[in-house]
């Protein structure tokens, strides 16, 4: 819950940023001129203590008077004093008239500190390199504090860079991340930044990361920078499968709606509708007066695991742009942000705006004059509404194999198969899958697909029933498979080569694990079903219950004999209002319990 609530409260500030930005100038932070700096011949290298050994592990919170910390080294090309330490409390903030420093959660006393006036004669370009980091992994990830003050006029950039030779400028040929604060951002408090690395370098490499601060015109630009809380880690996968969900609509007006539908012209007025993963509602285009459809989708893995970075496939459009709706995609949180690569959490704006088919040749017809300002003339043959839309929104987690997350968002396209359920049981290392159709139209045969380390492969076929009216019942078993965490899909293919793809809500587990497991609920938040996967390393009682708050009993999922392996369970709290729940998994001497939230 509350990284689902993290993530509305980063979209929801990147939104109404700029109602504020009008308001930043007259409250601009004024420099203290009187503290520029006279001498710019500083030293290009400034070394902290020297290590006794390497480090594999990086940790820094600056804590230490040294500065540069031991192992640590300051890069000033432009001849400036660069980083040093700040303590909390210190007001003004160096170089400042106002403002004090602060240090982020569980920060300490100290920060490391860069500004206009730490800069050269003219630009900033302030290097902070940490120690060596020995033999790199493929999971190593950095983790560090920054916040970016004041809010006013005034820019800056920060460069976080890795050097696998040596610790100089020319030596930091990789790009980690660029972190831009345009003129009128606001003060950003303190923010976590988490970036995957390991992928960026060699395996066994031995590396330096730099932090640069750098602005071009430091006496008219430039604010303050703090950094804190540095460190490397390995990752430990965190099995919890991410979540992608649509975001309620920042304006206030939504009032919880998901989607703005914004018309061209003021004739017309603009509203909110619900949207979601799925099927939605068809909606007309009206060509005297085309909508804008703007919603907002967010990924996040649910894990409580430090390894909970996840990252954004480069969507799929089902539809053809240059006679159906135009699509756009902005990532809103984190700034910047490239799809394919990981992050912490994700939020990205869609835009959908029909348009006149391109190239559309005269229909022969008269024109078609609207009646409403501005009077246009139309060709209403070249605007076409769009039956059959399919937007494929794809999140991956870090683990090997991935976990993904999957929403589909389509737009009254009618399904040739009504599909009532499609589950899957485990037993060993069988996987059996089970599926049942109200009715089906020119249903030829279904393709089972299988999804292993991000990759969907066709393990089979099942045939179809035509055009039928009547329930169906189908299965497929997969077998000999390795322990691991699967996906599976159905690609149901019309006699005319058509075909759709059906997805198994769940993941599936299989193998037996070497100690008892509880995973994080997923969906959660959720409304009103959710998965709960665990896992019995022996045979055994196993029983599982769901409390309230206040440790009153609510239900019994399980209460009975299991045999070693990986199982999941589905709760369903139609009946239960919004809250916090927890759910208990026992065994013999074995106890362990998670909470749950219910969202209504």
């Amino acid at each position: 819950m509350k990284t689902f609530l993290k993530i509305l409260f980063v979209f929801t500030l990147a939104i109404v940023v700029s109602a504020f930005i009008s308001n930043t100038a007259a409250s601009q932070i004024a420099k203290d001129l009187s503290t520029a700096g006279t001498n710019f011949n500083n030293p290009l290298f400034t070394y902290g203590p020297a290590l006794d050994n390497p480090i594999v592990v990086l940790n820094q919170s600056f804590e230490n008077t040294t500065f540069p910390p031991a192992g640590w080294l300051k890069i000033n090309p432009d001849g400036g004093t660069g980083w040093n330490r700040q303590t909390a409390g210190t007001t003004p903030i160096p170089g400042w008239v106002g403002g004090t420093i602060t240090t982020p959660p569980g920060g300490g006393n100290a920060v490391a500190f860069s500004t206009w006036n730490t800069g050269g004669a003219v630009s900033n370009n302030q290097w902070l390199v940490s120690p060596q980091i020995s033999n790199s992994t493929p999971d190593d990830s950095l983790f560090f504090w920054l916040r970016f003050w004041p809010s006013s006029i005034y820019s800056d950039t920060v460069d976080v860079r890795i050097s696998t030779s040596t610790p100089t400028v020319a030596g930091f040929t990789i790009n980690v991340a660029t972190i831009v604060f345009p003129r009128s951002s606001p003060d950003t408090n303190w923010t976590l930044y988490k970036y995957h690395i390991g992928n960026l370098m060699p395996i066994q490499s031995d590396y330096y990361i730099a932090f640069v601060e750098r602005v071009s015109d430091n006496f008219n630009d430039g604010a303050s920078v703090s950094l804190d809380l540095v460190s490397v880690n390995s990752i430990e996968c965190d099995p919890d499968i991410p979540f992608m969900t649509v975001l309620p609509h920042p304006d206030p007006e939504a009032l919880g709606l998901e989607g703005k539908v914004t018309y061209q012209y003021p004739w017309k007025t603009n509203f909110y509708r619900n949207l979601h993963c799925g099927i939605n509602p068809f909606m007309e285009v009206d060509p005297c007066n085309p909508w804008t459809l703007e919603y907002y989708i967010a990924l996040w893995e649910q894990g409580q695991g430090t390894g909970d970075l996840v990252k954004f496939i480069p969507p799929v459009v089902g539809w053809n742009q240059d006679s159906c709706q135009l699509i756009s995609f902005d990532y809103i949180h984190p700034a910047g942000y490239v799809p394919g690569t990981f992050t912490d959490s994700i939020v990205v704006k869609i835009t959908m705006k029909p348009h006149e088919i391109v190239g559309c040749a005269p229909s022969g017809q008269p024109l078609y004059r609207c009646e409403m300002p501005p009077y246009q003339l139309v060709d209403t043959a070249c605007w076409r509404d769009c039956w059959n839309e399919m937007l494929t929104l794809e999140g991956q987690d870090q683990c090997k194999p991935p976990n993904s997350a999957i929403c589909r968002i389509e737009w009254d396209k009618p399904l040739p198969v009504d599909l009532i359920s499609f589950t899957s049981a485990v037993k060993d290392n069988i996987v059996t899958l089970n599926w049942t159709t109200a009715s089906e139209k020119n249903n030829a045969r279904f393709l089972v697909e299988r999804m292993a380390e991000g990759v969907w492969t066709d393990i089979g076929m099942v045939p179809g029933n035509g055009t039928t009216n009547n329930p169906n019942s189908y299965t497929f078993v997969d077998k000999n498979l390795n322990s691991g965490i699967y996906n599976y899909r159905l690609k149901q293919v019309d006699y005319n080569g058509s075909f759709e793809y059906l997805n198994l809500s769940n993941a599936v587990a299989v193998g037996v694990p070497n100690k008892f497991s509880l995973a994080q609920n997923y969906p959660n938040p959720f409304n009103p079903t959710t998965t709960i996967l665990y896992g019995v390393p022996n045979d055994g009682f196993v029983t599982m219950k769901i409390y309230d708050i206040n440790g009153k009993e609510i239900k019994t999922l399980v209460n009975e004999p299991k045999t070693a392996g990986y199982y999941s369970i589905e709760f369903n709290a139609s009946g239960l209002s919004s809250g916090v729940y927890f759910y208990k998994l026992t065994s013999g001497n074995f106890v362990i319990a998670k909470k749950m939230i219910i969202m209504k």
